[in-house]
């Protein structure tokens, strides 16, 4: 039989472990709770209507904008960013628009419709093409992006009848 003293280094030992343990397992599992989809950071803020103007309706602007011919009388005239700032500016408002794609899905702001949530995946596909377009300076590509980001913005207005002003 062991002395008494040594009974209680063993149980410390025990108990000990048995909380290293747990305290792992505890991290493990927030960890695995925040990438899973938990809830986000803050309480959203902003109304659907306020990340349009805020957000979405100034950073499409500015892909819209990034790229295009206009025919006139004098000509053809191409519109394309004309150096590295003006790409990272297309690149970094597109990244904008994903951002606020999942910022629509967010409880609280996402409508009660499978279609919601295709159409916000569908416009945050569209503006990472966008994005990734902008960082090879492909005018092409930033065109072709802008369609489908241009065609998920009418689709969302057409489903759940918004006006656009």
């Amino acid at each position: 039989m062991a002395p008494p003293g040594m009974r209680t280094t063993y149980g410390l030992l025990i108990v000990s472990l048995l909380l290293f343990v747990f305290g792992i397992w505890f991290v493990v599992a927030g960890a695995r709770a925040r990438t899973a989809g938990g809830p986000p950071a803050a309480a959203p803020v902003a109304t659907v209507a306020e990340l349009m103007d805020g957000i979405v309706s100034p950073a499409a602007g500015v892909v819209y904008a990034a790229v295009g011919t206009t025919v006139t009388r004098e000509g053809v005239q191409e519109t394309r960013p004309k150096d590295d700032r003006e790409w990272r500016r297309v690149a970094g408002n597109a990244a904008a628009l994903v951002e606020a794609s999942e910022l629509l899905k967010v409880e609280g702001r996402a409508k009660e419709s499978a279609d919601w949530a295709a159409i916000a995946k569908a416009m945050g596909d569209a503006a990472a093409e966008a994005r990734t377009a902008a960082q090879k300076k492909d005018a092409e590509g930033i065109l072709s992006a802008g369609e489908r980001l241009n065609n998920s913005c009418d689709n969302c207005h057409r489903k759940f009848q918004v006006t656009v002003e």
